[in-house]
């Protein structure tokens, strides 16, 4: 039981271990006709990752977000600058308790390097 307990908390946290590629380097972050003449594709790109739960899971989201940076630049990548940014709250109601809830994400700008 504690077995089958285990493989199924692994299998729940494997997809909460992922981060995201907002913004490839070279793609512009204005694809529109009205966009102003000088959003012509930047030279950086974005990722980001949700900053919370374990410090393994975190690890692995800082882990995931790196590989993708180095993916988007087929290897070399710098990394221009990192911040965090916390969410608006999320209201829950239970019975005459209410809740309110943030989340932390960590943006991280990066471009390609030779």
């Amino acid at each position: 039981m504690k077995k089958i307990s285990a493989v199924l908390l692994v299998g729940l946290l494997s997809g909460c271990t992922s981060a995201t590629l907002v913004k490839a380097p070279g793609v512009s972050s204005i694809p529109s006709e009205y966009a102003p003449v000088n959003a012509g594709s930047d030279n950086f790109g974005t990722v980001k990752y949700l900053d919370e739960g374990a410090a393994a899971v975190r690890d692995a989201r800082k882990k995931d977000a790196y590989k993708k940076m180095y993916e988007a630049c087929n290897g070399k990548y710098a990394i221009l600058d990192a911040g965090s940014s916390e969410s608006n709250p999320t209201f829950s109601t239970h019975g005459n308790l209410t809740f309110a809830a943030t989340s932390s994400t960590v943006f991280i700008n990066f471009k390609c390097v030779e």
